[in-house]
Order: C-alpha cells, then sequence, then structure tokens
C-alpha cells in the first residue's frame, strides 16, 4: 500500500480517492508535489514525517500506527519450529560504524550468536518471535519516531520485545509492561540478562503486548479506521 505519484495522478484526473499507507521511511515518493491532491488519503507510520508535512500545509497525510494479525499467527503455534533460542534478531545488518547488533553480541552474556541465514517472511519470521525468548529490534537511525512494523508483529505473535527507544511507542503502548526498551548498549545487555532470569515478568509482559495488539491494533481496526477517515471527507453522494 506504498503511495505512488502515478497513481494519484490518475485517481485525481478521475475523481476517485486514492488510500495508501507508508510503512517505510525515508519513502522519497511521499515528498512528490502530487501528496497534495485532494484524492489522497495517505497514511504513515511515523508521527515525524506526519508532523514535518502537516507543518508545510499538507492536508492529505495522516499519522496510522502499522497493524498485525494475531488470529493467523495463532493458527501457527502447531508448526514446529526450528528457531528457539534465547534471543533473536530478525532482519538485515546494515555496514555502519559502531553497529549496534555487533556491539551487542560483543558484550551479550548468554554466549555467541549464530547467523541461521534465510528465514521465510510470512511464516518462519513469525515463528522465530514465537519461539524466541527475548526478540531484538534494532531501528534505523534515519526512522524517527515511529514504530517499525517488525516489532508490531513481535508483538502480535506472544513474543517478547526488547527494542530501542521510539517516541511512537509511548503513545499506544506502556513501557515495562506490554514491551521493554533500552536507552544503550549496557542497558540493552543487562535487560536481557534480567528477563532472561526472570521468565514469569518476561512471560506476563509478553501477554500483554499481545493483549494490546488485539484490541487496538490489528488490520481490522486500523483499516477501519482509515475507511472511515476517507468517508468523513467525502460528499454525501459519493
Amino acid at each position: 500500500m506504498y503511495y505512488f505519484p502515478m497513481v494519484s495522478e490518475a485517481c485525481e484526473k478521475a475523481g476517485i480517492p486514492y488510500l495508501a499507507w507508508i510503512y517505510d521511511n525515508p519513502y522519497t515518493k511521499a515528498y512528490s508535489v502530487s501528496i497534495v491532491h485532494s484524492c489522497n488519503y495517505i497514511f504513515t507510520f511515523d508521527s515525524a514525517m506526519y508532523e514535518e508535512l502537516a507543518s508545510q500545509g499538507v492536508t492529505t497525510v495522516y499519522y496510522a500506527l502499522m497493524a498485525a494479525n494475531p488470529d493467523r499467527i495463532a493458527t501457527m503455534k502447531s508448526i514446529p519450529s526450528k528457531y528457539t533460542h534465547d534471543i533473536s534478531f530478525f532482519g538485515a545488518i546494515y555496514n555502519e560504524e559502531h553497529n549496534f547488533y555487533e556491539e551487542f553480541v560483543k558484550n551479550a552474556v548468554v554466549g555467541k550468536y549464530h547467523n541461521f541465514g534465510y528465514a521465510v517472511y510470512k511464516s518462519e519470521m513469525l515463528l522465530i518471535f514465537q519461539d524466541s525468548k527475548i526478540n531484538l529490534n534494532i531501528s534505523l537511525k534515519n526512522i524517527k519516531n515511529s514504530i517499525p512494523l517488525r516489532t508490531i508483529e513481535i508483538m502480535g505473535a506472544a513474543g517478547f520485545l526488547l527494542c530501542n527507544f521510539q517516541s511512537d511507542f509511548l503513545l499506544h503502548f506502556d513501557s515495562d509492561v506490554d514491551f521493554v526498551y533500552h536507552e544503550n548498549l549496557d542497558d540493552a545487555v543487562e535487560k536481557a540478562a534480567y528477563y532472561l532470569q526472570h521468565e514469569s515478568e518476561r512471560v506476563q509482559i509478553a501477554a500483554n503486548g499481545l493483549q494490546k495488539i488485539k484490541e487496538y491494533h490489528t488490520y481490522e481496526i486500523r483499516l477501519s479506521q482509515m475507511i472511515a477517515t476517507l468517508k468523513g471527507d467525502l460528499p454525501t453522494d459519493q
């Protein structure tokens, strides 16, 4: 559901509403001059992007947190997983100085990490989230405030989330209740060690995160909110 200027141009000419959902940052097409078309209903997962464009007078962009499908994820629990570990990180490692993941591994207290190669996004990834005691999330530096999709899917899979701080989290979740964030490398290592040793707390936090997703952040809920925004702006004869 990315935003494509060409589609917006066509919808504007045809008088058809265009709903798009941006879940990546930076997404340069969102800064096309076409975003001001009256047909657009562009939702972004990053409140910083929304605030930036709104401050410039753009009224066709809205903020919308990502979502998960916990019901689908629940049906996968009977599938045996080969990814049962204390701490897991699912994602790409970028070549940059002072890479957080590499530094975390060097300082980890639970033994050496192993690269298990490629995992299928729509199936194996969710099993990793379910079966890992702790799931790390390390956001790209260019993502300012937003909650990455990976973190929502971790909580939607009843996984325990240990992540770097992103301010949008506090708009929707309670820290140390639904998830845990770290402030720096030493803090991440200490909290990983703590929650490996305190299973009941870790399991309860994962359950709280899942419940919050079910109540407020499913795809059905999010898409209903988007459609309600669209309908609220349309003339009654459309």
